[in-house]
């Protein structure tokens, strides 16, 4: 009989063997996309775009997306450009691009409000993209996001410890208000210098101060603008779990130049939109050691035909369960959490707060959900109590995300496995141990502890730090 010591022994062996292999396809892989990047970088890659030109796609709607670019900025145009065509033809928009200079002697991205107010007279609806957004998901459809009542959409970002508006993306639709709003964006000359120019006179109408960024006094403007998800303006400081517009700010021009390539490689060649928009190439998601990432999970659960009914355990707010509902080509998920205060000193973690916010995050996880009709199944009920009414060894993919102290963990261990069944996954969230200002993580001991005794292979994501998740293969 093996002594515990050698199962783990050999367990991480099979882990780095597998780790060893997944580098060396990723290197193959990684060589063949910078090259592509490196031919794509020095290319017009759409024509015409010279300066103080203006390049229109016409498709006859009432929609149109729009962007422009002054001097050296037209390089990021010219790549990201192609992607909105891509799009504006999947969804039947117009587009127009400018190198025209509208500032009236501003700074360049004043231009934007002018561009805007001349095609809000020609559209019922213009989509404003910075030159250095790419469209990295071309089956995400932004229209869906329109409510009778709104007419401005943004996209909101942690800034200080606040959220503030970003205009890098914009949709607005043509009505005397939006007329109106542009004008007034125009006419706050105080803001001509600011850092975040037109940005900052935006703000400003809504109702937020800029020093520190936050949202002081909402404004009648407000009531006019919704705050859409943040896929659809990703930064580098706010990821999403899933992007779909990808936009590169905080760097000097050759770096956004090089990121817009790169994200433009990765959409344009066909990969999913959960390898595109990272700087890295697309991969085939085809085993557990593939999975860098636990937006990838769904990927390879379709790959391994594991599309039958799943397990979320520990929901909060809805988002993975959302993301994995997404992408997963499974026929139910059923969502797990109890929703419900514990005393601090029973439960130290971040996500243990009062009755009243989980009582919201109930609500907004039903909200979120609620379009997957039937393949979603939302439980507020603890996961003891759920379990019983779960055949054995039917799940194909449990994913825990609950509590995160080793006992806890173990708990829910030995409650999901026996009903995982052979071949199928089980999953969960933030390997890591340890006093945190999170909380008290006990993930990895009791991961290891258990898996080690069934001498069992645990694979943890690489590129979820500083919150990797674990998965591993039922045998």
């Amino acid at each position: 009989m093996l002594r515990p010591v050698t199962v783990r022994v050999d367990a991480e062996l099979a882990r780095l063997e597998g780790e060893v292999s997944r580098l060396q396809d990723d290197q193959a892989r990684t060589a063949e996309y910078l090259g592509a990047v490196d031919q794509l970088l020095d290319v017009p890659l759409v024509h015409g775009l010279s300066a103080g030109s203006r390049h229109r796609t016409s498709r006859g709607g009432s929609r149109v997306i729009c962007s422009l670019a002054i001097g050296d900025y037209r390089s990021l145009l010219s790549r990201s450009a192609l992607s909105f065509e891509r799009y504006a033809e999947r969804w039947g928009w117009d587009v127009v691009l400018s190198t025209e200079d509208l500032t009236d002697g501003r700074p360049a991205p004043w231009a934007k409000v002018k561009l805007l107010q001349e095609l809000l007279h020609e559209y019922e609806w213009v989509l404003w993209l910075d030159a250095d957004v790419v469209i990295v998901d071309f089956d995400a459809d932004i229209s869906a996001e329109i409510q009778s009542d709104k007419d401005l959409y943004l996209v909101e970002h942690p800034w200080l410890g606040q959220y503030t508006a970003n205009t890098g993306v914009m949709l607005l639709r043509n009505c005397a208000w939006t007329h109106d709003f542009l004008e007034d964006v125009w006419a706050h000359e105080r803001y001509i210098e600011h850092p975040w120019w037109e940005n900052a006179a935006v703000l400003d109408l809504l109702g937020y101060g800029l020093e520190p960024a936050r949202l002081v006094e909402p404004t009648a403007h407000l009531g006019h603008t919704k705050f859409i998800d943040r896929r659809w303006n990703s930064i580098e400081l706010d990821r999403p779990e899933v992007p779909a517009f990808v936009h590169r700010g905080f760097h000097d021009l050759s770096t956004r130049i090089r990121h817009v390539t790169g994200d433009l490689a990765c959409a344009l060649g066909g990969a999913d939109p959960l390898t595109a928009g990272r700087d890295r190439p697309a991969r085939r998601i085809e085993r557990v050691t593939d999975v860098h990432r636990r937006e990838e999970l769904p990927l390879l659960l379709n790959s391994l035909g594991l599309t039958g009914t799943g397990v979320e355990v520990g929901v909060r707010k809805g988002d993975y369960s959302e993301h994995l509902l997404a992408h997963w080509k499974g026929e139910k998920l059923i969502s797990i959490d109890p929703w419900r205060a514990a005393p601090p000193d029973d439960y130290r973690d971040v996500s243990n707060v009062s009755q009243d916010e989980h009582d919201v995050n109930y609500l907004e996880t039903c909200r979120r959900l609620a379009r997957f009709g039937r393949r979603s199944e939302v439980r507020r009920e603890a996961a003891a109590q759920a379990v019983q009414t779960v055949s054995a060894a039917c799940l194909d993919v449990v994913y825990l995300d609950a509590r995160h102290d080793a006992d806890s963990v173990s708990e829910d261990l030995a409650l999901w496995w026996p009903i995982v069944r052979p071949g199928g996954v089980l999953a969960g969230h933030d390997y890591r141990d340890g006093m945190l200002p999170e909380g008290v993580f006990g993930v990895r001991t009791a991961v290891d502890r258990f898996f080690s005794a069934l001498g069992v292979p645990v694979h943890a994501t690489a590129d979820d730090a500083p919150w990797p998740s674990w998965l591993v293969v039922k045998p």
